[in-house]
């Protein structure tokens, strides 16, 4: 601490101070509770015993449904729960791993914030200036320390939605190298759109409608104004496509799977116009909304910046995030009208939801209105007051966060670390949107999990091993129906070897094997054609991006042929 500044000193003070408030609910032997925590913690301990079996990858879930299977990590990515997994498997207990995940979460929110934002006004200022500092632990404080962020991780254990906030502001940023940035830096964007993709799957839709929109507008005015750059035009391709093959593993198979069933996508029965907030429920201290001191800081930085009417571009697109906060905000209200737009807009399920985009850009908006009365005038030359402003600003986010925490209803609760063994709660899956519409009666997934149906009415036990089971024939059958959930990808050999016809259409969306013959037969999900040159095609992109990071393949630049660019590394590459 020796070489740094009063105001820098200050800074880190006022950082630890933030986080110790964020993470203080963790401090517990117990789990923090939330509507959503079993089936969280299932996902957990669902890859724990992928990992365990020495199958970490495994697209549908052995321990859901007694054994019955279920594919969480097909449909619902789980990018951040490996961290918790790989925990549990090193003998911590359910309670702590989850907290230290919950933490780890918070943390990279926190640093993702204050990098994106830093990033920002590094393009206008010294980065290494006071206020550059002040403006963007700011911007992470206030996101650290926002209602819907605390709400999500306290209240609704929505880990989806808090894993996604991590990529959030630098998607935020993606947003100002494509309108400002002459994208610069296209592989965060690509960071960006894959992390959401991987995290939660309606945020990554919020965003992807935004860009797009912006997109639009800025390639339609350039196009008439006849400036558009096929410099820039590539990189926001290229920046797109690389996020599309990062993520390739995750939503090739879903596609495939969508487009080899029917799955139970409506089963929660939501009716969006029935959860609309009213326009004063959304500014309440009370959950789901958005609070009012984000609104209220954003208000004030908002006056005082367009007073001063300072750095032009900086100030736009403080407004063009300010403006598209408010946007999300109203669009959780009445103001949309939701009831109509159900039948297209279902899988939103709550329109609160859009909080998550308005936060951190609220967040954003605030942090770089600040930068510019920060550097404005008298502020300028008075040089505690960027630190001062900060340090108020500090406070009142510390007091509505303890009346956010404070106001929790939902508790801790101890889960054992044999509490999965109980197979009721092995089916703990919500609305259950990814089962297949042929299974007609989800109790009825527990019960006889480890029988297998007859065509003549017989059961037969099997045997579990991994994701596999053995089912010992008596005799010949038209079918047998074993206890795995059918999803594309499922497979059966006798005891030669030799490959058996199976489907879906066996009882309650159960396995089929037709004709099986006298003797063991051994069914496991194998996988698909398509998850494996998806994951191939995923390796591949990490590995080029991040040689590309590394600087040993930059983009020099783009030749007068859009279909031509060079990569620089020990020699030189032309990619045509």
């Amino acid at each position: 601490m020796k070489g740094l500044t009063r105001d820098k000193r200050v800074i880190i003070f006022l950082s630890l101070f933030v986080l110790f408030v964020a993470l203080l609910p963790l401090f517990s032997v117990n789990c923090i509770n939330g509507h959503d925590i079993k089936y969280h913690l299932l996902r957990i301990e669902a890859l724990k015993e992928g990992i365990l079996a020495g199958k970490p990858f495994l697209k549908v879930n052995m321990l859901y449904f007694g054994g019955r299977g279920y594919a969480s990590s097909l449909f619902y990515p789980d990018l951040m729960l490996y961290l918790p997994a790989f925990l549990r498997c090193a003998g911590f207990s359910i309670n702590l791993s989850f907290h230290i995940f919950a933490g780890v979460c918070i943390l990279l929110s926190f640093a993702s914030m204050f990098y994106s934002v830093k990033l920002i006004l590094s393009r206008f200022m010294d980065d290494k200036n006071t206020r550059v500092l002040v403006s963007s632990a700011m911007a992470a404080f206030c996101y650290t320390l926002a209602q819907y962020h605390l709400d999500d991780i306290y209240t609704r254990a929505a880990v989806g939605e808090y894993t996604a906030m991590i990529f959030l502001p630098l998607y935020i940023y993606g947003l100002f190298d494509l309108i400002l940035g002459s994208m610069k830096k296209p592989f965060i964007t690509s960071i960006a759109f894959a992390g959401l993709i991987l995290c939660h799957t309606n945020t990554t839709v919020f965003a992807v409608i935004l860009y797009l929109l912006i997109f639009l507008y800025i390639f339609i005015r350039r196009c008439i104004r006849g400036r558009l750059r096929i410099a820039w035009f590539f990189k926001v391709v290229l920046a797109v496509g690389t996020s599309m093959l990062l993520s390739a593993f995750y939503w090739i198979p879903v596609l495939e799977q969508f487009a080899a069933a029917d799955f139970r996508t409506d089963a929660g029965g939501f009716d969006l116009d029935y959860e609309k907030l009213m326009l004063k429920d959304v500014f309440s201290t009370k959950s789901p909304s958005l609070g009012f001191i984000l609104f209220v800081l954003w208000i004030a930085f908002f006056v005082m910046a367009h007073y001063l009417k300072k750095d032009k571009k900086l100030l736009f697109f403080a407004d063009v995030s300010g403006i598209c906060a408010v946007c999300f905000t109203l669009g959780a209200t009445g103001l949309v009208p939701w009831k109509r737009l159900s039948g297209v807009l279902s899988f939103v399920q709550f329109p609160w939801r859009l909080f998550i985009m308005a936060t951190p850009l609220f967040c954003v908006a605030i942090a770089l209105y600040a930068a510019i009365v920060f550097s404005s005038g008298r502020c300028a030359h008075h040089a505690s007051f960027p630190v001062f402003t900060l340090a108020i600003v500090t406070c009142a986010m510390i007091i509505f966060a303890f009346m956010v925490i404070d106001r929790s209803e939902e508790g801790y609760y101890s889960y054992s670390n044999d509490y999965f063994s109980y197979i009721p709660y092995t089916g703990s899956v919500i609305g259950g949107e990814w089962l297949p519409v042929t299974v007609k009666d989800r109790d009825a997934l527990i019960k006889d999990c480890d029988m297998a149906y007859l065509s003549d009415g017989r059961t037969v036990e099997v045997s579990r091993h991994a994701n596999e089971l053995t089912v010992v024939m008596p005799d010949r059958a038209d079918f047998v129906d074993v206890p795995f959930i059918y999803y594309k990808g499922y497979a059966a050999v006798n005891s030669n070897g030799t490959p058996l016809v199976v489907d879906g259409s066996g009882k309650n969306g159960s396995v089929r094997i037709d004709n099986p013959q006298p003797g063991p037969i051994r069914v496991y999900y194998a996988g698909t054609m398509a998850q494996n040159i998806s994951m191939v095609v995923s390796v591949l992109t990490l590995a080029i991006l991040a040689w590309v990071v590394a600087g040993r393949g930059k983009i020099l630049s783009v030749a007068s042929h859009p279909s031509i660019f060079i990569l620089r590394g020990t020699t030189k590459w032309w990619i045509p």
